[in-house]
């Protein structure tokens, strides 16, 4: 089973997100977290194979999750995608704690593809 953690503040975009894994890609089990908080619970209680981040997430936003679990060697093997309208180039100094960068609004089957490609690597 490979498990998802998606993170949105959000509602609608983190159940848009989990209508489209669902439909495309089999054997998965989707988290949920609005925030960075309830997001680094969910890692700590569940250890995701991958988390789909939004950038803008209240008063945080989802590169500091990515941070958080890239610079813990418990975690630091989960593959990480950043969804975001901001620019990459507003972001690239902290890219290094992304696996994947995808930018809004996306592509449904470039967002397969990239899910796909960070499920075959994983550690």
């Amino acid at each position: 089973m490979f498990k998802i953690l998606v993170v949105d503040d959000e509602r609608y975009s983190r159940k848009l997100l989990r209508e489209i894994i669902e439909e495309f890609i089999d054997d998965v089990f989707i988290f949920e977290a609005c925030d960075v908080k309830e997001a680094i619970e969910l890692i700590e209680n569940n250890t995701p194979d991958l988390l789909i981040t939004d950038y803008k997430l209240g008063g945080s936003n989802g590169i500091d999750i990515c941070k958080i679990i890239k610079t813990d060697r418990k975690y630091e093997h989960i593959k990480t995608i950043l969804l975001t309208g901001i620019m990459y180039e507003d972001i690239k100094a902290d890219s290094w704690c992304l696996d994947s960068y995808i930018a809004k609004p996306y592509d449904e089957d470039n967002l397969i593809n990239v899910i796909n490609t960070l499920r075959d690597v994983r550690g």
